[in-house]
């Protein structure tokens, strides 16, 4: 990632949890393979990395076209 040095901290900022991070990336995978085609698109902005956790602040779930 372009940004990657700023999840190791810079400026006197702490690194992130990074596997938070793909704890949250990974349960989004798993939500929309459950889910399949019941889902169109996932939009999560921001997902926020602390140095303790990983917060989705804020997310837009568009449903899948019904049958």
């Amino acid at each position: 990632l372009r940004g990657a040095a700023l999840l190791h901290g810079v400026r006197g900022r702490p690194a992130v949890d990074l596997e938070a991070a793909v704890r949250a990336a990974m349960g989004l995978a798993v939500l929309a393979e459950d889910l399949g085609d019941l889902i169109a698109e996932i939009d999560v902005n921001p997902l926020i990395a602390l140095p303790d956790a990983a917060v989705v602040v804020d997310a837009l779930i568009v449903p899948g076209a019904r049958d």
